[in-house]
């Protein structure tokens, strides 16, 4: 998103799309897989150095989010709301205390947050409460408070 190249950090999982199965592309700032389903001008054009970080793959379905992170919990919350088999997993992936363990564990092993390119308790420039609050606000939604 800040126009540094990344790839020798990550996985190319491009790849996985020419397989036969339904994709979902979440994205928050014109880099993430899935943001091909834009077309290139808009991004170029909304998105700070949208022109250079624009992912031109694309998936089936693409949620946008102001932070993928929220984005993927909505997600998750509207399955649990669709298929109420399903909300026991949802329940357990939605969990606050384990989304504010595995932040934890990110920052103790050096990840720093990708906006303010910082190795603290935030996620895309905002901090821990406020990544916090909006995960307990997408579980009461959902209604597996």
């Amino acid at each position: 998103m800040g126009g540094v190249d990344l790839s020798t950090f990550t996985v190319p999982l491009d790849g996985l799309l020419t397989q036969p199965f339904y994709s979902i592309g979440i994205g928050d700032g014109g880099n993430e897989i899935g943001m091909g389903r834009i077309p290139h001008a808009v991004v170029a054009e909304t998105i700070d150095r949208g022109d250079e970080i624009h992912c031109s793959t694309a998936t089936d379905e693409l949620v946008l989010a102001g932070v993928s992170n929220w984005g993927a919990w909505a997600l998750v919350g509207a399955m649990a709301v669709q298929d109420h088999n399903f909300a026991g997993a949802a329940t357990q992936a939605l969990a606050v205390d384990r989304c504010e363990t595995a932040l934890e564990r990110a920052v103790h092993a050096g990840a720093v947050d990708g906006v303010t390119k910082k190795n603290v308790e935030s996620v895309d420039g905002f901090d821990r409460p406020i990544h916090s609050a909006v995960l307990v606000a997408v579980v009461a939604l959902a209604g597996l408070s």
